[in-house]
């Protein structure tokens, strides 16, 4: 049986513990007393896979929609649980208030001095935006911090989605992706060296959470992704269909700078790089109207096993005829007449008169006629 290689993001001690530690002493609580009843924290990530590389493994936990909380470079969630206990949004409420009614009488005092009224409204202002921004977002420590994520079977759901779709597009048109959520995470090094010493109250039990299958569902959430990737596909054949002669042409005497080649994997990203390296060589070649639009790739595994027949196709725009190649009819160069006068103010040359500047041809390329 071949290795499983696992990844995951956890909610572990990180590089600096010794902060969360001291950070958690003082909130003296639990994570689990920041969520609503029936809220769930999420504290673990894993994508479990048999044969990817690990390329291809960190991009699918770059495409995980739901993580657990950051620790590095300090422990997020820690930060934010200290800035909440120190955080009370009915004494917020109260200073604004009390702002407001200490400089209305300011405002009152001033009077018809516009100076004065200009200053205090300014200083009344930048008071009250920062009191909002504390009772919306929470205090400075809580802003440095993270608030919990809570977990969200629907982004689960969605992650499964996106990463079966992402496999695809790597040549693993048969993955399979699936997930579980109801294992329990280890408890971080914080946690139990709290728990140790005594120093976290009785969290107050909530009525246990159950699954489709009536168990109990802990609080804290392990997400594990499985990922059965199947076997990678790759070109064993790649046609062309190209009714434009001229275009045609162009795209054989370039073909040594293709990026499709038979034997290779199967990769979507590379078949967006080939459309876009054929749109700029017909560009370039005088076709200024050319799109990738116009350009199509179709991949047929039916013929072959775990074979991949790919099919670019070049259409020719609508009403039956070619691309149209453009040629330059005529280059201007524009210099700057003012600069010029100028400057020969400046060296005492004052008898030349200054020169017009020379009218600017049509831009637009010219049409030549179809090869």
């Amino acid at each position: 049986m071949e290795k499983v290689r696992k990844l995951t993001l956890a909610s572990g001690l990180g590089l600096l513990g010794l902060l969360a530690l001291l950070l958690g002493l003082a909130g003296g609580c639990s994570p689990l007393r920041l969520l609503q009843p029936q809220q769930r924290l999420l504290t673990q990530v894993e994508v479990e896979s048999h044969d990817l590389s690990p390329a291809q493994q960190e991009r699918l936990l770059t495409l995980v929609q739901q993580k657990p909380n950051r620790n590095i470079p300090i422990p997020r969630l820690a930060v934010y649980q200290f800035g909440h206990s120190l955080y009370d949004s009915a004494r917020i409420r109260r200073r604004i208030e009390r702002t407001r009614a200490t400089y209305a009488g300011k405002l009152a005092a001033a009077q018809t001095d516009s100076v004065k009224i200009g200053k205090l409204t300014a200083k009344r202002d930048r008071l009250l935006q920062r009191k909002a921004l504390a009772l919306a977002k929470g205090n400075a420590i809580m802003r440095l911090g993270e608030p919990p994520v809570i977990y969200d079977p629907d982004l689960s759901r969605r992650t499964v989605d996106q990463l079966t779709t992402y496999l695809r597009s790597q040549g693993f048109f048969r993955a399979r992706v699936g997930y579980t959520d109801s294992a329990r995470s280890k408890r971080s090094l914080v946690d139990m060296l709290l728990r140790a010493v005594q120093v976290r109250n009785k969290p107050v039990h909530a009525v246990p959470l159950r699954d489709s299958a009536g168990q109990r569902l802990h609080r804290r959430v392990t997400v594990t992704y499985q990922v059965q990737e199947g076997p990678g596909f790759t070109l064993s054949r790649l046609t062309r269909s190209i009714p434009d002669s001229g275009v045609a042409r162009v795209v054989a005497r370039a073909q040594g700078g293709t990026l499709l080649h038979v034997g290779e994997a199967y990769n979507e990203d590379l078949i967006g790089q080939e459309r876009q390296r054929l749109e700029t060589l017909l560009k370039n070649a005088g076709y200024y109207d050319f799109r990738a639009q116009f350009i199509t790739l179709e991949a047929d595994t039916s013929f072959e096993k775990k074979q991949v027949r790919l099919g670019l196709r070049i259409a020719s725009p609508a009403g039956g005829g070619g691309h149209r190649r453009y040629r330059l009819r005529q280059v201007t160069m524009l210099t700057d007449a003012g600069q010029g006068a100028a400057l020969r103010s400046l060296s005492g040359d004052t008898a030349r008169r200054a020169r017009r500047p020379r009218r600017v041809a049509n831009a637009a390329p010219v049409p030549t006629d179809q090869e």
